[in-house]
């Protein structure tokens, strides 16, 4: 029955994937099934978002040692390990942060790929 199902679902666009996850995550909300969210989310930060993350020393200044690759990446998990303090004292405030950054992160990299300039527009 699954596998009747993958040829219905890659026709639909993309973008109704986090609609219906976000609907998901509010009916379990509501039956007190958090944790199957937030596996869920762990599962897609620790899969998806790491790989994302893996390529950002590509998008930025040409990495030519093994010297500079160190202390990208140390700043990398800092910065990381900044915001998770940061989540925990303020998660709301936090989030909208992420979110900001997030959207103009994607947008620049996207811009710098499409060869455009990174201005706001990047952002939007």
């Amino acid at each position: 029955m699954v596998l009747d199902l993958l040829p219905w679902l890659n026709k639909l666009p993309i973008i109704i994937f986090p609609f219906v996850f976000t609907i998901l995550t509010l009916i379990l909300s509501l039956k007190n099934f958090e944790y199957i969210s937030w596996s869920i989310l762990g599962i897609g930060s620790l899969s998806v978002g790491l790989s994302h993350g893996d390529l950002d020393h590509l998008t930025q200044n040409k990495i030519i040692s093994k010297k500079q690759l160190f202390y990208f990446v140390a700043n990398y998990l800092l910065k990381g390990a900044l915001f998770a303090v940061v989540w925990f004292i303020v998660p709301y405030i936090a989030l909208i942060i992420f979110i900001l950054y997030s959207a103009w992160h994607f947008g620049q990299a996207d811009f710098k790929e499409w060869g455009h300039n990174q201005g706001w527009l990047s952002f939007v």
